[in-house]
């Protein structure tokens, strides 16, 4: 991955699996479209040049 979050993305994609299994997939429905937005502020955060740390969530531009 580009932003380098490569162990945050996998432990949120494992987390939601799991949650989803659990919670008849309720867990999906919320945390996905989190993850989306969480991943496009991070891309903006790094094409305006700012270095983002391995576990930033939803960094400011």
């Amino acid at each position: 991955m580009i932003s380098g979050q490569v162990v945050k993305r996998v432990v949120l994609m494992l987390t939601c699996i799991v949650l989803a299994a659990i919670t008849g997939g309720a867990a999906a429905v919320v945390m996905w479209p989190l993850m989306g937005i969480d991943a496009y502020m991070v891309a903006n955060v790094i094409k305006n040049g700012r270095p983002v740390g391995a576990w930033d969530f939803f960094p400011s531009s």
